[in-house]
C-alpha cells in the first residue's frame, strides 16, 4: 500500500526519513511482527521515496511515498498516526492514500518476503557508490595465463610473464558494490545498443599488480576466472519506470568467436589504462578506489619500473594458436 507524505523538512533525507519512521513507528509496539519465527523479519519491510525538487539539485520537493507490504498494515499506520502525530524537527508530516494511487504487485511481494535492511548500511553503500562514479578508461583487454620460464627460479606476480591475445578494446573500468557482492566491472562504451560486461569479484582477486610499461597495467591473478554477460546500454524507454530500469543480461561463455577458442584456458586478466593525468595519479587514484571499496590493502601490489610484468607474443610460446593434438 502506498502512503503519500507531505511537509517533509528539506534537511531530513531519504535514509533519515527511513530511520526515524523505523524506531519511531513501525519497528515498534504494534507493528513488530511477534508470530514471525525469524527475527529479522518480526520487523516491518518498507520503502521510502522523496519526490525529487523540480528545479533539480540534490534536495528534494517536501512529498514522499512510503511504500508498506500490505494494505492492513497500511491502514493500521494511517489509525496509528492520526492518535499520535509524527513530527521531524517539531514538523508534523501528513499522510494520506490516494484510491487511485497502488504499488504494482511485485513491489509489495518484494517487501513481503525480503527482510528490513539497516538503512546505515545502504547509506554507506550509496556514499560509496557516488565517491566511485567516475570510470578508468581502459584502452584494451588481455585474456592469458600466467606461467613460469623456468620452474626452479623464484618469481613474484609482478615479475611473472603473462602470455596473452588482445581480446577487446574500448571498455570503462568502474566498481559495482550491491547487497551480493562487491566486484570490478569492465564495461563495453560507445553508442552501440547492447554491449558485454566483464566482472571480476572481489572475493576471487589473489592479487593485483599496477604499474607502469609504457602503458599503465593492472593485472589480475584470480582464483576463478571472469563473468561475462550481454547487455542492453542504450534501451529505448517505455515509460514503464519497472521495465525501463530493469537489467536485462544474459550470461555469456565467451566474448566473441576469437576467444571462445581460449577461454576455458586463459583466464588470468590483464588491461592497459588511458588517463591524461600523470602515471603516479592514476596509479594513486585507482588505489584510494580500491581502500574506499574495501578491497583488503594487501591484495594490491605496485610495480616498480623494475618488476615490470612480462608480455609475451603469442607465436613464442605458442599457447594459444590453433593446432591438432598429436
Amino acid at each position: 500500500m502506498e502512503v503519500h507524505m507531505h511537509h517533509i523538512p528539506q534537511s531530513t533525507g531519504k535514509w533519515e526519513l527511513t530511520r526515524r519512521l523505523a524506531g519511531d513507528v513501525l519497528h515498534k509496539g504494534p507493528f513488530l511482527q511477534q508470530s514471525e519465527p525469524n527475527e529479522h523479519f518480526q520487523k516491518i519491510n518498507f520503502e521510502v521515496f522523496l519526490h525529487p525538487h523540480p528545479a533539480g539539485g540534490a534536495g528534494h520537493s517536501g512529498k514522499g511515498i512510503l511504500t508498506l507490504p500490505t494494505k492492513p498494515i497500511g491502514f493500521q499506520f494511517l489509525d496509528y498516526i492520526e492518535q499520535s502525530p509524527f513530527k521531524i524537527n517539531g514538523r508534523k508530516i501528513k499522510f494520506f492514500k490516494l484510491n487511485r494511487h497502488d504499488p504494482p504487485p511485485w513491489k509489495t511481494l518484494t517487501l513481503q518476503n525480503t527482510r528490513y535492511i539497516d538503512p546505515d548500511h545502504e547509506e554507506k553503500i550509496e556514499q560509496k557508490m557516488y565517491a566511485l562514479h567516475d570510470s578508468f578508461r581502459v584502452n584494451l583487454v588481455q585474456f592469458g595465463i600466467l606461467f613460469r620460464p623456468d620452474p626452479i627460479e623464484l618469481i613474484s606476480l609482478s615479475n611473472m610473464p603473462l602470455s596473452g591475445m588482445v581480446i577487446t578494446r574500448k571498455r570503462g573500468l568502474g566498481f559495482d558494490l550491491n547487497m551480493t557482492g562487491n566486484s570490478f566491472v569492465l564495461s563495453q562504451v560507445g553508442e552501440e545498443q547492447e554491449g558485454s560486461t566483464i566482472a571480476i569479484s572481489f572475493s576471487s582477486i589473489q592479487k593485483i599488480a599496477i604499474g607502469y610499461d609504457g602503458p599503465l597495467y593492472v593485472c589480475f591473478d584470480t582464483f576463478f576466472p571472469p563473468v561475462f554477460e550481454k547487455k542492453e546500454f542504450n534501451r529505448s524507454s517505455s515509460g514503464n519506470h519497472r521495465e525501463d530500469n530493469q537489467n536485462y543480461r544474459l550470461r555469456l561463455r565467451s566474448l566473441h568467436p576469437g576467444h571462445q577458442e581460449v577461454s576455458p584456458y586463459a583466464q588470468k586478466l590483464r588491461i592497459t589504462l588511458y588517463d591524461n593525468r600523470s602515471v603516479d595519479t592514476i596509479i594513486e587514484t585507482f588505489k584510494q578506489y580500491c581502500r574506499t571499496a574495501e578491497l583488503p590493502v594487501n591484495k594490491v601490489l605496485e610495480c616498480e619500473e623494475d618488476d615490470i610484468a612480462r608480455i609475451e607474443a603469442t607465436d613464442r610460446y605458442k599457447f594459444f594458436t590453433q593446432r591438432r593434438p598429436s
